[in-house]
């Protein structure tokens, strides 16, 4: 969420005479409590009709927020994260943050920020998970009204309100991003860190700084810790009106309205780890957190609380980051597998949903794979495969149902029918001539056995399995046509891996025509390109 976008910002203080608000240095503890308004429809309902902000709303956002069941917040240091509304990606994520800080940095107060309108359920789960709520107003409809550029938008239409972060009645502000977790207890080391007044200290945003050719140094808000300033949230808007499209990510204006006056952290109090050249960039960035990550943020599209089963058994797995994060946007796959270990161990805590997909994906795996706790479906999908008890069934109708044989993953080109799957062919030699094909069919998620890997039409489909697996290894329940022309499960039917299959199978395929295996560089999992969100 450190690129989060403001675009209802860029409708604030376009008034000529928009001015900045601040909080005096000589105010008092409870001058500031004064300034603590509770939050109110004004700040919605004082728009003129034209789209631009009038001075009364000007004047109701002038506040401190209110924070429920904190006493004397003036004089406190605090963890805060924004959750949005309904997003349950960020909610669960915010949850698992919460679980972290209470592990690692125990003894602080915890605030999450939630828009108006969030269901009940939903701050119940982050309370459970030790948050406190401060609600704000949901200024999305404000910005979008009846012409929403909903391409623009996108994911970040729920998180428009992150900046009212910069208006909380704390003495100090740590934020950390709901796609963040906390790993290790050092991160206490920045909250009691010397802080110039009027100054932020962040991470720098990977290698987006000067001396990778950028025209400055760009700090990640993904983690920040400062003094919450009534005058930096006013010139924050102030700055947005003058803004369009990208120029309004939160982590733009933050570093424009901080230029000059950021503390550096260092890189691992917020690790993004791109594995390989990152989109936009050249060369790869040559820092890496690994083990010594105090702060991992999970950047990129879908996170690994998106609740997507899919997506969840790459989490789990420890030798997916090199596949599936390689030259893309995901920051910190490394962590994965451990945060899905964490994940099941807090899973009471989590969304239904999400339960729901951890019991499904399966339990924790762990690196190196140890037979004795790990469940095969740990490892990655083989390149090469043996079924096994199919048999022949002379009186059934329909395709050829003998198909026992060893099958190799080949280089030939899934399409989105297949889900990103790897198409698998039975090796001539060992069963026959007719080439069969064992594949994935995205829109009925079940692996398949026939002689077209581009149909799912019944009668053209020898077999397909019950149970839905990532890897046709871990799939089951493989149904055959009987001799009265319906399908029945066959439980003596199974697929294993072989012994003597190549041992490195994300980087090898085999070529049908030339007849042997082909070396191929580590590509991006394309699992990914159908879990987008």
């Amino acid at each position: 969420m450190a690129s989060s976008l403001l675009p209802v910002l860029a409708l604030l203080c376009l008034a000529t005479d928009c001015r900045s608000i601040a909080i005096r240095a000589h105010e008092t503890p409870e001058g500031r409590r004064k300034k603590q308004m509770p939050v109110s429809a004004l700040e919605t309902s004082t728009i003129l009709k034209t789209g631009r902000f009038n001075e009364s709303w000007k004047s109701a956002v002038s506040h401190l927020l209110p924070v429920e069941g904190i006493k004397h917040a003036w004089n406190q240091t605090a963890i805060v994260t924004y959750a949005g509304k309904k997003d349950l990606t960020y909610i669960d994520g915010a949850i698992m943050l919460g679980m972290s800080i209470k592990k690692h940095v125990p003894g602080f107060p915890m605030v999450a920020i939630v828009v108006h309108g969030m269901s009940p359920s939903y701050k119940q789960l982050l309370r459970g998970a030790g948050w406190a709520i401060v609600q704000v107003p949901n200024w999305e409809a404000d910005y979008c009204g009846a012409e929403c550029d909903l391409q623009f938008l996108g994911r970040w239409h729920d998180s428009f309100e992150k900046i009212n972060a910069f208006r909380l009645p704390f003495r100090r502000v740590l934020f950390l991003d709901a796609d963040t977790y906390v790993f290790q207890p050092k991160l206490r080391s920045v909250i009691d860190m010397y802080l110039p007044h009027g100054h932020i200290a962040m991470a720098m945003d990977g290698c987006k700084d000067i001396s990778h050719g950028h025209g400055s140094n760009e700090y990640n808000s993904g983690v920040m810790l400062y003094n919450p300033d009534l005058g930096m949230f006013m010139n924050m808007i102030d700055m947005v009106s003058h803004r369009e499209r990208n120029d309004i990510l939160d982590q733009n204006i933050i570093n424009e309205a901080y230029r000059g006056k950021v503390v550096e952290l260092p890189r691992n109090f917020n690790c993004v780890d791109i594995l390989g050249v990152q989109p936009g960039q050249r060369t790869e960035c040559e820092f890496r957190c690994g083990d010594d990550a105090v702060v991992s943020h999970f950047t990129g599209h879908p996170k690994p609380t998106a609740g997507k089963r899919m997506l969840l058994e790459l989490v789990r797995r420890p030798t997916s980051p090199a596949i599936a994060c390689t030259k893309t946007n995901f920051g910190s796959c490394a962590k994965w597998s451990e945060f899905y270990c964490d994940m099941r161990q807090h899973s009471e805590s989590l969304s239904g949903s999400l339960q729901q997909d951890l019991e499904h994906a399966g339990p924790c795996c762990h690196s190196p794979f140890d037979p004795k706790r790990d469940r095969l479906s740990c490892k990655e999908c083989p390149a090469e495969l043996t079924v096994v008890g199919s048999g022949s069934c002379k009186n059934c109708p329909g395709p050829e149902q003998d198909v026992d044989g060893v099958f190799v993953k080949t280089s030939i080109k899934g399409s989105k029918l297949h889900g990103g799957k790897p198409i698998y062919m039975r090796v001539p030699s060992s069963g026959g001539k007719k080439p069969i094909y064992l594949y994935y069919f995205q829109h009925n998620t079940m692996w398949m056995l026939g002689d077209n890997y581009s149909t799912n039409m019944n009668q053209e489909v020898v077999a397909f399995a019950g149970k839905e697996a990532q890897c046709p290894r871990d799939a089951g329940a493989w149904h055959f046509i009987n001799a009265t022309g319906q399908r029945e499960m066959r439980p003596d039917v199974h697929i294993r891996e072989t012994k003597f299959g190549p041992k490195d199978p994300e980087h090898v395929a085999f070529n049908a025509t030339t007849g042997g295996w082909e070396r191929q560089e580590a590509p991006t999992h394309p699992i990914l390109n159908f879990l987008e969100v």
